[in-house]
């Protein structure tokens, strides 16, 4: 199957952009490599993020030919998103990195084959997890959400709650870096990261942004 992209929800409504194949060795080289961006990012993020306004649903689909990289030809990428989808105010690359290896990890799990769903909608704290981080009195009160979802073989809850800690890894050969440094950019983008997931029915993870004023 060749790696393709679905788009919903939006003026792209029901549109299909056919990617082109890749091979399993280039999906490896590169994935080795936005892990490596990644870090970079990290580091810089330790910084305040510059203020730019983004549109999450133009970054990913500006990151199309980047995610079907990172997630193989077997892999069909769907997007749903609103008209009135929120901007948020940070750094683009390295949100985009965050983007990559959340990409990543669900491919993987899925070892390489099926549908991967990226939701993006406005969110008030109120609708998201019961967590101190999201719920705390001096919390954003308006959000935008990302969410990367797959159908792969989950992770039980002692992995769930571990899921974030460095070194921590439920895959043979990772480094356990991944949602590590994914959590660090978005902390630092005064944002918030929770993980659902259960063994055999898949993997959620959200990320809620504050919505720019």
């Amino acid at each position: 199957m060749r790696g393709k992209f679905r788009f919903y929800g939006t003026k792209s409504e029901g549109e299909t952009v056919p990617m082109g194949g890749v091979s399993s060795n280039k999906q490896g080289g590169d994935s080795v490599a936005w892990l490596s961006a990644l870090k970079q990012q990290g580091s810089r993020a330790r910084r305040a993020p510059r203020g730019a306004r983004i549109d999450l649903y133009r970054l990913v689909r500006n990151s199309c030919a980047a995610l079907q990289a990172v997630t193989g030809a077997g892999v069909e990428v769907q997007v749903t998103a609103p008209e009135d989808l929120g901007r948020v105010k940070g750094h683009p690359s390295q949100l985009r990195q965050v983007l990559m290896s959340l990409a990543l990890n669900a491919a993987q799990a899925m070892d390489g084959q099926g549908t991967l769903r990226i939701y993006l909608t406005n969110q008030d704290p109120e609708s998201g997890p019961d967590t101190g981080e999201l719920r705390a009195p001096d919390a954003p009160t308006d959000h935008v959400l990302l969410e990367v979802a797959d159908h792969g073989r989950g992770m039980d809850p002692d992995a769930v709650a571990r899921a974030f800690e460095p070194g921590f890894t439920t895959k043979a050969g990772g480094n356990g870096l991944g949602l590590f440094l994914v959590r660090d950019v978005v902390r630092r983008h005064g944002g918030v990261v929770h993980t659902e997931s259960a063994p055999g029915a898949g993997t959620t993870v959200l990320v809620y942004l504050p919505r720019a004023g």
